[in-house]
């Protein structure tokens, strides 16, 4: 889920399901180089399952959860913009 868009060379984004369906994570892409910031949650996504997914940006905090249970909170380090 991308968040904080400011063209396709620079965002943040919520990867759910990512390295190999083991985890979530925030990950930010500057001039196109992307890097995971804050903690993972081991997360598995089931095929053919509903997931309600929200990120809540305050100033430069991403609270990311999945099914309203948090599974991640951090400090997007890497956004400048």
């Amino acid at each position: 889920m991308i968040f904080r868009l400011k063209d396709a060379r620079n965002y943040a984004w919520f990867n759910v399901g990512g390295w190999g369906n083991t985890r979530a994570q925030v990950e930010v892409t500057y001039n196109a180089t992307r890097t995971a910031v804050g903690p993972s949650a081991l997360f598995t996504v089931e095929t053919g399952r509903w997931y309600d997914l929200k990120v809540d940006v305050q100033g430069n905090w991403a609270t990311c959860s999945i099914d309203g249970k948090q599974v991640c909170r951090t400090k997007k380090t890497g956004c400048t913009y």
